[in-house]
C-alpha cells in the first residue's frame, strides 16, 4: 500500500507526511530534504523520488528513463509488503504517470486557502505573486482533474494545523486503523 500525500506545495502536506511517518509508522523515505527556516519540522519528501521527478520535469532525463527508475524504486519500496508513502508537490504533474506503475494506494489531499498558499510561496521561495499564483492554480487544476474518479481523504488546513487534527482525520477517514 502506498500513501500519496498530494497538494500544490505550502499547503500542509509536510505536516501530513510527518504524522504518517512518525505516528503511524508509514515510511515516507530515508533520505529527506532538510528542515529549514520555511519548514522547521522538515519537508518529509523522499529525495530518491523527488530528484527523479525534478529531473524528468526539467528534461534532464527522458520519460522512459524516469519510468524505469521510478518503477524500480516503487518495486524496491514495495517488496517487503509494508505500507509506505510519497509526498512531493511535483506529484500534481506526475500522479497520472504514477498510476501506470501502481495498483494499491491511498490518496490524501491537502487543502489550504489559495491566497495563503500563494503568499507562502512568495515568502518562502522568493517568487513573484504572479508566478506563485500561476504555479499554485496550475497544480490545483491538475489535481482536480486527475483525482476526480478517486476517493481522497481531504485535510483542510484552513481550520487548524495540529498533529492531533491530522491524526483524527486520517483515522476517521478509515485509511489507518
Amino acid at each position: 500500500m502506498i500513501y500519496f500525500v498530494l497538494g500544490p506545495g505550502r499547503c500542509g502536506s509536510s505536516a501530513v507526511a510527518r504524522v504518517l511517518h512518525t505516528e503511524f509508522n508509514i515510511s515516507m523515505g530515508t533520505r529527506f530534504r532538510k528542515a529549514d527556516k520555511n519548514n522547521l519540522d522538515g519537508y518529509w519528501e523522499d529525495l530518491d523520488f523527488c530528484d527523479l521527478n525534478r529531473y524528468m520535469l526539467a528534461g534532464r532525463i527522458t520519460f522512459p528513463e524516469w519510468q524505469i527508475k521510478v518503477g524500480n524504486l516503487i518495486h524496491h519500496r514495495s517488496k517487503n509488503k509494508k505500507a509506505w508513502g510519497l509526498k512531493d508537490p511535483r506529484l500534481c504533474y506526475l500522479f497520472g504517470h504514477y498510476l501506470m506503475l501502481i495498483d494499491d494506494f491511498v490518496l490524501i489531499r491537502c487543502k489550504r486557502d489559495i491566497k495563503e498558499v500563494i503568499n507562502s510561496m512568495c515568502r518562502c521561495y522568493g517568487w513573484s505573486f504572479k508566478n506563485a499564483e500561476k504555479v499554485s492554480n496550475e497544480r490545483e487544476r491538475y489535481l482536480d482533474r486527475i483525482l476526480k474518479p478517486f476517493n481522497c481523504i481531504e485535510i483542510n488546513f484552513n481550520e487548524q494545523r495540529t498533529s492531533e487534527y491530522i491524526k483524527n482525520i486520517i483515522v476517521k477517514g478509515g485509511i489507518i486503523s
